[in-house]
């Protein structure tokens, strides 16, 4: 465990010692402000929850795709000579992206809480219990942990040409969002989607209801997590095996 907490903590000093973190910031900060801006008020508790689970799973993809392309051949070489584990070294990648995915979900629950709370509860249709925070987090979780996955997969040693990298992470990222309405018009393609983060549970369970379901919330998170784990574990070994 010392040897993944040192790792985590180098990545993390190395991510936000750069810039790379400031344009999913920028971005984040202007889709909470227009999401909670005044035209748009009162935003219902799991209406807002389910955007947000969207964005949320986008960003994470985008961070995902930029740590795993900036990742230097040589210094992951060095590490690995430091750490002697293959093990310890992805385990601890997979730590990282999910600490930055709890960042941005802290922020994405704090600021709607704190802005209803400065406008007396109006900027939310009604009063937000914990009950509503816990499964607000829980679903955050579970959709930013699925985001890193995918976002990561394309490693420059899983596909060496970038620019096919990022066009198959974009391409899957939006098909991810829009499956519903594609599968509805393309049944047949759910031969293929499967193999997508299954984000679109969570609208079809939560689409048309006001309440949260503390059950369906962890078990949205418990397959979102798996399949990210599955993803993860995969990547690992397609890296392991192709070596630099």
């Amino acid at each position: 465990m010392k040897k993944i907490n040192e790792l985590v903590k180098y990545q993390l000093h190395i991510y936000f010692k750069g810039s790379k973190f400031v344009m999913p910031l920028v971005v984040t900060a202007i889709f909470l402000f227009v999401m909670y801006s005044s035209d748009a008020r009162p935003v219902g508790v799991v209406t807002s929850c389910l955007i947000t689970c969207n964005w949320v799973f986008l960003l994470m993809v985008w961070i995902g795709l930029s740590v795993s392309s900036d990742e230097s051949p040589v210094m992951e070489q060095i590490i690995f000579l430091r750490v002697q584990s293959n093990v310890y070294y992805y385990l601890s990648k997979m730590v990282f992206l999910i600490i930055l995915g709890f960042i941005v979900n802290s922020i994405c629950l704090l600021y709607p809480i704190i802005i209803n709370l400065l406008n007396n509860g109006a900027v939310i249709e009604r009063p937000l219990t914990n009950f509503d925070i816990l499964n607000y987090l829980i679903l955050l979780c579970g959709s930013s942990v699925a985001g890193a996955s995918l976002g990561s997969f394309f490693h420059s040693r899983v596909m060496k040409d970038r620019k096919m990298a990022i066009v198959l992470t974009v391409l899957f990222a939006t098909v991810t969002i829009v499956k519903i309405p594609i599968i509805n018009s393309f049944p047949l393609i759910k031969i293929v989607t499967w193999i997508l983060p299954p984000l679109d549970m969570v609208s079809r369970i939560y689409g048309s209801v006001k309440y949260f379901q503390v059950d369906n919330s962890v078990k949205l998170f418990f397959i979102l997590v798996v399949y990210a784990i599955l993803a993860f574990i995969v990547k690992s070994l397609i890296c392991y095996r192709r070596k630099f």
